[in-house]
């Protein structure tokens, strides 16, 4: 623990970490988030998003360092290392999201309903004719089959 850390704590007052981790920071310019941790004696999982909240309020700036010792991994390993930003500790508010619109696609002209078929066979409603197929001939028989065809599929 750091000098601050530990009269805060004498006092009985509890620092939040990114005040603690700005603070540290602003006296021991660009180190990772593992360094910042271990002096704070703080868990890297707490630092870490503690250090992503506080890049997007603009209360420090990281930039990415490369490791010349890659521990025989193939590829470029890069790390972040931080900086603290401004002359005093400040918690600055979250810089809002702008809206975005859901951009509506443009709407196809509705088209006409299409014109409905004029029916194949009129039928009467008031005289219903009875056909008998006993008394038609072949051809008849045939367009009557072809007309059905027609409707019915």
């Amino acid at each position: 623990m750091n000098q601050i850390t530990e009269a805060m704590k004498k006092a009985g007052i509890g620092v939040p970490l990114n005040k603690r981790i700005w603070l540290w920071l602003k006296d021991h310019p660009d180190k990772t988030s593992k360094e910042i941790a271990a002096a704070l004696n703080v868990s890297r999982n707490n630092v870490s998003p503690t250090l992503s909240d506080m890049d997007k309020r603009g209360m420090v700036s990281y930039k990415k360092q490369y490791l010349s010792y890659n521990a025989g991994k193939p590829g470029r390993t890069y790390i972040n290392v931080y900086r603290a930003l401004g002359d005093e500790f400040e918690v600055l508010p979250k810089p809002k999201k702008p809206k975005v619109q859901a951009v509506k696609p443009a709407s196809e002209p509705k088209s006409l309903p299409a014109p409905a078929e004029k029916p194949m066979v009129e039928r009467s409603l008031t005289s219903r004719r009875k056909i008998s197929l006993d008394e038609m001939s072949v051809v008849e028989a045939k367009e009557l089959y072809d007309q059905l065809k027609k409707i019915f599929g």
